[in-house]
């Protein structure tokens, strides 16, 4: 911040927090303004506004254009609800066991996951309870085939899915690590 200019913040303005189910509760939020304003905007988000309880204090910066100060409360305070899904998430795919901090790696993994996360989304919609009844004679097979696996999990659930989808791809992944390997050992029963 330039030498001269202050921080300054807004008086606190009560808003209604819109939760599930259409259920409202009081919230206070003001913006803090680091020497004068621009296309950022930094603001406090809490349920009391005297003592900023640790557990429901959010500090929040956007860059959206002139926004309302109880649009700023519903918007960023779902933040607390999709960091714990996201820490979920992490440790379910893996991210809590791999630390990478450059932007090519994080992007490369974070395609990783996406990719996982959609085979696994797309796995849980064919197999939808109102559809099982409609599968063909191959697709039964096929999964009468899958679920003789010791360790296939024939749970309905979004862990048990990625679990199966791990079992279908091990195989695939232990094929592209022996492969050079086998280019070298010249192995002439197997090609």
């Amino acid at each position: 911040m330039p030498e001269g200019e202050e921080v300054k913040q807004t008086s606190w303005q009560e808003f209604d927090r819109i939760l599930s189910k259409g259920q409202q509760q009081k919230r206070y939020v003001c913006e803090i303004i680091f020497g004068h304003r621009n296309k950022y905007t930094y603001w406090y988000l809490t349920t009391d506004p005297e003592t900023l309880p640790v557990n429901s204090t959010s500090y929040v910066m956007t860059n959206i254009g002139k926004i309302k100060y109880q649009d700023v409360g519903n918007i960023y305070g779902e933040k607390t609800w999709i960091e714990y899904g996201f820490r979920q998430s992490k440790s379910e795919l893996g991210w809590s066991d791999f630390h990478v901090t450059k932007y090519n790696d994080i992007a490369k993994w974070w395609s990783a996951i996406c990719c996982a996360f959609l085979l696994v989304s797309m796995r849980a919609i064919s197999t939808q309870p109102s559809e099982l009844s409609d599968l063909s004679t191959c697709q039964s097979e096929l999964n009468s085939y899958l679920a003789e696996h010791p360790d296939w999990d024939f749970n309905q659930g979004w862990k048990s899915m990625l679990n199966n989808m791990q079992l279908l791809l091990l195989p695939l992944l232990a094929l592209k690590l022996v492969e050079p390997w086998l280019k070298v050992m010249q192995v002439s029963s197997i090609s």
